[in-house]
């Protein structure tokens, strides 16, 4: 989760290579780089396991269909859904989309690795804060629910 720190740097090396720097671009500019990290950290990233987790229990509970069959039909269908993206966006020469369409696809990656977790939680190791055995237990996790709140 560290390196998404980078995007800020990364939109004010756009914002300064592409216009000439006035007080109110760099403050416009940070605003959209703090802007596009809630994106992620609250916005992308939580309702991707939200509905990962709904698929789940809807491919388990109403089909009756085996645990983690839900899962592999969320993925397989996030893979579809970022290629035929990807192709579209080429064909039609929108080379904004195809960029935010990758760029989406490497954050997934990197967050691919909470993947981990799941797997260590299911060997029942002694320490296993939150037991995040599935997808459904994997949002509580990733939103830090086990340490409370402080509103």
């Amino acid at each position: 989760m560290l390196n998404l720190l980078a995007i800020p740097a990364v939109v004010y090396m756009y914002y300064f290579k592409k216009n000439e720097p006035t007080k109110r671009g760099f403050l416009i500019t940070g605003v959209v780089s703090i802007l596009i990290l809630g994106f992620i950290f609250f916005g992308l990233i939580p309702q991707i396991v939200k509905w990962l987790g709904i698929v789940e229990r809807t491919f388990v509970n109403s089909f009756g269909l085996p645990f983690n069959s839900g899962t592999v039909f969320f993925i397989a269908a996030l893979i579809g859904l970022i290629y035929f993206g990807l192709k579209k966006a080429k064909e039609n020469g929108r080379n904004l989309i195809h960029t935010a369409i990758l760029g989406i696809t490497f954050i997934l990656i990197g967050y691919s690795s909470f993947t981990i977790l799941i797997i260590r939680s299911n060997s029942n190791t002694p320490i296993d804060e939150n037991n995040p055995e599935e997808a459904v237990s994997l949002l509580a996790y990733l939103n830090r629910e086990q340490y409370g709140s402080t509103l």
